[in-house]
């Protein structure tokens, strides 16, 4: 304990130097640093959603969620992309939905449940003609 009392004492013994306590001519004024290259605010600010989107986005959810049973998302193979969807049609009925994109290349397949092939035809014009309105080309569709 001896040696630590010295330390503590010599410590106490020296004078402490001050900082900011007098100026000092080795020390310049603080000068602020230049100011860093901001993007512009009108670039950076998110762009409000166009009137009724949100209604709409609503209704395309509530749709989906009375029609869509199931619903499988995947790869197929390394070139493949494949959306597998099963809907609800009226009298409990339902449309077997498969959409695969290989490349560029855009293909459907639609299978309905006995007797409704009729609807199966119906929702392949929809289907066709909203992805021609969207500028999405459809290479084939096959009704089964």
């Amino acid at each position: 304990m001896g040696v630590l009392r010295e330390i503590a004492e010599r410590r106490d013994e020296r004078p402490r130097e001050r900082l900011g306590a007098e100026p000092r001519e080795d020390l310049t004024p603080f000068q602020p640093p230049p100011p860093a290259l901001v993007v512009p605010v009108a670039a950076s600010v998110a762009q409000p959603a166009a009137a009724g989107s949100a209604a709409a986005h609503a209704e395309a959810a509530a749709l989906a969620d009375r029609l869509v049973t199931s619903m499988r998302v995947g790869r197929v193979g390394r070139d493949a992309h494949e959306v597998r969807m099963r809907l609800a049609l009226r009298g409990g009925s339902g449309l077997e939905v498969h959409l695969r994109v290989v490349g560029d290349r855009l293909t459907a397949v639609l299978s309905a449940d006995p007797g409704h092939h009729h609807e199966a035809h119906r929702i392949a014009a929809a289907l066709e003609h909203e992805l021609s309105e969207r500028g999405v080309p459809l290479d084939e569709i096959t009704l089964e």
